[in-house]
C-alpha cells in the first residue's frame, strides 16, 4: 500500500509536468500510472473512470494496442469489483483487438484475465483451456512470470474440476517458479490455492503450513485483498473439521471484504457463515450458480 501511495505522488508530478511543457502523449503515461495505482488500492470506481478516460483517448488517437490494453486494465478492474459480466465483455473486446494486434505477450495477459473471470462465474472448463492458450504463448516468449500465473489459474481451475492431484502438481510448479522470481505475493497466492485443495483431500496439518506461509507473505507485501483469502482459507480449514473458531474467521473475512470493497469475497464470507442472502449477492454479479454449487468455486 505505501508503494502504491509513493508511486501516485511520483505520477501526479510528472502528470502536472508533462501538462507544463505540453507532452500530451507523457500526460497519459502518468494518467494511466494513477489509474493502476487506484486498481492496486481498491479504489474501483476512480480506476474505472481513469481507464474509460485511457480508453476514450486511445481510440481518438486509433492506437489499436492501446485501446486494447485499456481494455484489459477495464476488464481487470471490473472483475475485482464483482462486476463479472462487464469484465467479460472488457476482456473479450481486448483479446479479440489483442488478436489484430503483434503484441502476443499482452494477448496472453487478456487470456488470463478472461479466465480468471469466468473461473470466478464457475465456468471452469472455459476458465483452464484459456489459462491453457496464455501459457502457451508465455512459453514461447520466455516470460518466466506469465508462465507461473497462467500455470496457478490453469491449476485453480483444475482444482475446481475435482481433478486435485493434477492441481497440486501444477501449484507446485508455480510456487517454485514464483519463489525463484522473488514474487512474494502471486506465490503466496498459490500457496492459499494448494491449501484449498489440500483441505478437500483432508491434509489439514500441510493446509495450515500452507495458509500460515500465504498469510505472511501477503503481509509482508501488504496485500490486503490477499489476507482476505487467507482468513476465507482458515474458515473453510476449521468448517471441514467443524470447528468452533471457523465461524469467527468468516467473520473477520467479511469485515475486511467490505472494508476493501471486495463484493465476491465478501458474499463468499457470508455463504461461509451460512446467510441465504449470499447466493442472490452472486446472482447478481453474474455467477452461474448451478456451476459453482457443483464447483463451490472461489477465484
Amino acid at each position: 500500500m505505501e508503494s502504491f501511495s509513493r508511486a501516485k505522488t511520483y505520477y501526479r508530478r510528472a502528470k502536472r509536468l508533462a501538462i507544463q511543457v505540453r507532452q500530451p502523449s507523457s500526460e497519459n503515461d502518468a494518467s494511466l500510472g494513477l489509474a493502476l495505482c487506484d486498481r492496486g488500492t481498491g479504489q474501483w470506481d476512480k480506476a474505472e473512470k481513469g481507464f474509460r478516460e485511457f480508453l476514450s483517448r486511445y481510440r481518438d488517437k486509433g492506437d489499436l494496442e492501446g485501446v486494447a490494453f485499456a481494455l484489459w486494465a477495464l476488464g481487470t478492474t471490473r472483475r475485482f469489483s464483482g462486476k463479472f459480466r462487464g469484465a467479460e465483455d472488457s476482456l473479450r473486446q481486448s483479446i479479440r483487438l489483442y488478436r489484430k494486434t503483434a503484441d502476443r505477450v499482452g494477448l496472453a495477459y487478456a487470456l488470463c484475465g478472461l479466465g480468471g473471470t469466468l473461473r470466478m462465474r464457475g465456468r471452469a472448463r472455459e476458465s483452464g483451456r484459456l489459462y491453457a492458450a496464455a501459457q502457451k504463448i508465455f512459453r514461447g516468449h520466455g516470460d518466466s512470470f506469465g508462465v507461473a500465473y497462467s500455470q496457478c489459474g490453469r491449476s485453480n481451475a483444475t482444482r475446481m474440476l475435482g481433478q486435485l492431484p493434477r492441481a497440486m502438481t501444477g501449484m507446485a510448479q508455480a510456487a517454485r517458479l514464483y519463489a525463484r522470481l522473488d514474487q512474494k505475493g502471486p506465490r503466496a497466492f498459490v500457496l492459499w490455492s494448494r491449501a484449498q485443495a489440500e483441505i478437500e483431500l483432508r491434509q489439514f496439518r500441510q493446509a495450515a503450513v500452507d495458509l500460515r506461509t500465504a498469510g505472511r507473505l501477503f503481509g509482508s507485501v501488504g496485500d490486503r485483498r490477499g489476507l482476505v483469502y487467507v482468513n476465507l482459507g482458515w474458515g473453510e480449514w476449521g468448517r471441514a473439521q467443524d470447528l468452533r473458531q471457523a465461524r469467527g474467521y468468516y467473520r473477520k473475512a467479511f469485515s475486511s471484504a467490505k472494508r476493501l470493497k471486495l463484493p465476491f469475497e465478501a458474499a463468499h464470507a457470508r455463504k461461509g457463515l451460512g446467510d441465504r442472502k449470499a447466493e442472490s449477492l452472486y446472482r447478481r454479479m453474474g455467477v452461474d450458480l448451478p456451476l459453482f454449487r457443483r464447483y463451490n468455486a472461489l477465484p
